[in-house]
């Protein structure tokens, strides 16, 4: 009884994370507007996204109106929830299907796809939408696989933090044993987004790495 009146004094004090891989989804869902306006969804080959309802659907990220819904929809949930909710932008963990219109290819530093340039450019954009309106909001935004790359020429928000996904880690090691190439790598990732942004909460991928003989807990404490 006291174990479950500590906790469900908490949960009722916070609602789960909104958003991350469904961002564009849940705001933009494909039910509802891929009909009415296919220029919301991805262009690929020269055609449009055809038809989707998974949450891995890509959008058209560099349409303002796709912007716009996606910052009106989070500041609905802060209207509903306030402060209990952190909004986390995110976006599909697809390397495929990204927008190929000539808007989304701008925002590339080079010919070259830059999913995490873009990706960051637009959410901070939106961001800045959803503080316009209420300063005081909850944000987040996934440093996630795909984009994980500093994003060259990006300036965040310094209200949001960054949350930093450590994929590929090694947990036999610990983040800053020297002698471990997978960890130097990441742990000199994560000093570069701390440059980038100071705040910063962390999430151990550990169920993307076999570790049936790792001692996980002792390696992370």
């Amino acid at each position: 009884r006291e174990q479950k009146v500590f906790f469900d004094a908490r949960f009722a004090a916070h609602v789960n994370p909104w958003g991350g891989h469904l961002t564009f989804y849940q705001a933009v869902p494909p039910q509802k507007y891929l009909k009415t306006n296919p220029e919301y969804f991805t262009l690929v080959d020269g055609k449009r996204l055809q038809n989707s309802g998974h949450h891995n659907t890509h959008h058209c990220i560099s349409n303002e109106e796709v912007q716009k819904l996606v910052a009106d929809y989070i500041c609905s949930l802060h209207e509903k929830f306030g402060k209990r909710i952190t909004y986390l932008f995110g976006a599909p963990d697809s390397v495929k299907d990204w927008c190929e219109c000539e808007n989304c290819k701008a925002l590339d530093d080079s010919a070259t796809l830059d999913v995490s340039r873009r990706f960051h450019i637009v959410t901070q954009k939106i961001a800045k939408m959803v503080y316009d309106k209420y300063p005081d909001a909850n944000l987040e935004v996934w440093a996630y696989a795909n984009y994980r790359s500093i994003p060259k020429g990006v300036q965040f928000d310094p209200r949001m933090r960054t949350y930093f996904c450590s994929h590929v880690r090694c947990f036999a090691h610990a983040i800053d044993d020297p002698s471990c190439r997978r960890n130097v790598d990441i742990l000199n990732l994560i000093k570069k987004w701390l440059q980038v942004n100071p705040k910063m909460r962390l999430y151990e991928y550990a169920h993307c790495t076999p570790m049936h003989w790792s001692p996980i807990e002792h390696t992370l404490a």
